[in-house]
């Protein structure tokens, strides 16, 4: 007390009163499992606000818990909340990242839908010899194009090229080396092996 006034008081002293600012701030969790349904332990997860990022990792049962978020503040008596938007992204090695949206409200109870993470399929295999159209000789330095994806390969002395590829539907582009470019359709199909013969001509 300094000659009776009280620092910050504000109304006998509102000179001197500065506004206190007060953090509120939200608990965040949810719970993680995958394509079967059982817990998912070790995920990482990534709470993003426009201001401020929360992580946890998720338990033995699949629960995660971020406290203590920042989503606002509260200034002489006046609450402003804005920064209430969060992205919560999920991710473990071996499965397929997921990504919920959810607007926080202060205290604990925000709770995320549970997520439930997709295995990675195991690729596909994508194999093609390039030979000469007429004379069946192998063509080496022809660009093999696959697309959606725009993975390349570009064939070897016996004129063959692989490509791991995730299971999907494609068109194989093979051109270059003075050739006429060829496309063909290919289905790769999970942990299965596609086989494809260009000819080319000049």
């Amino acid at each position: 007390v300094v000659g009776g006034i009280t620092p910050n008081d504000c109304t006998t002293n509102p000179e001197t009163c500065k506004p206190v600012n007060v953090a509120i701030t939200a608990d965040v969790t949810g719970a993680v499992v995958d394509d079967t349904g059982k817990p998912v332990a070790g995920a990482r997860v990534t709470v993003r606000l426009k201001n401020n990022t929360g992580k946890a990792t998720t338990d033995e049962k699949g629960e995660w818990t971020v406290s203590s978020v920042p989503i606002g503040k509260t200034v002489s008596g006046k609450t402003e909340l804005d920064d209430t938007g969060a992205e919560v992204t999920v991710e473990v090695d071996g499965k397929k990242p997921k990504t919920a949206t959810l607007t926080l409200k202060e205290g604990k109870d925000n709770k995320v839908p549970t997520i439930t993470l997709d295995p990675v399929l195991p690729p596909g295999q994508f194999k093609a010899v390039i030979r000469a159209a007429g004379t069946g000789k192998p063509i080496a330095g022809v660009t093999v194009k696959l697309e959606p994806g725009g993975a390349t390969a570009v064939t070897d002395a016996d004129g063959n090229i692989s490509l791991d590829v995730q299971p999907g539907t494609y068109k194989a582009t093979a051109s270059g080396n003075g050739y006429k470019e060829q496309t063909l359709d290919v289905v790769i199909e999970q942990s299965a092996v596609v086989v494809k013969q260009f000819e080319l001509s000049k």
